[in-house]
């Protein structure tokens, strides 16, 4: 009898904790903590140059231009924007030379949003002639 009420005890006392861990619900994620995370990733931004010129690539945020880098003609490159990013109004410039680029509409962006930028040739390759398409995910 004793050994039946030890192998008994034992099992509970492995039962138990796994029984009350399945039985425990999962905390709520709150909102803050959302926010937090999705500022914690901040804004990027994909510019795909699919022109025959290579760009140096600008965030004009609230006024003020910042260097992100250089894309290559028909490469594509990711960029970490700026803090200052996600509480203004950003347009973003590429310029091939530095008289002649091509700039997005300003827009409002928060925390998590990522950007695609491509970057295309005018129809009939004018040379510096170019279009672009500003995609948001």
């Amino acid at each position: 009898m004793r050994a039946k009420t030890t192998i008994l005890t034992a099992a509970l006392l492995f039962c138990a904790p796994v029984a009350a861990r399945a039985a425990t619900p999962e905390p709520p994620v709150s909102e803050e903590a959302g926010e937090a995370e999705r500022a914690s990733r901040g804004v990027t931004v994909s510019v795909d140059n699919q022109s025959w010129q290579a760009v140096r690539i600008y965030a004009v945020i609230n006024g003020g231009r910042r260097a992100l880098g250089r894309v290559e003609s028909r490469e594509r490159r990711d960029f970490r924007l700026p803090e200052a990013a996600s509480s203004g109004r950003v347009h973003l410039l590429a310029t091939w030379t530095p008289q002649e680029g091509i700039t997005t509409e300003p827009v409002s962006l928060t925390p998590g949003t990522r950007l695609e930028w491509r970057i295309l040739d005018a129809p009939g390759g004018n040379p510096g002639a170019t279009q672009s398409q500003l995609l948001f995910h």
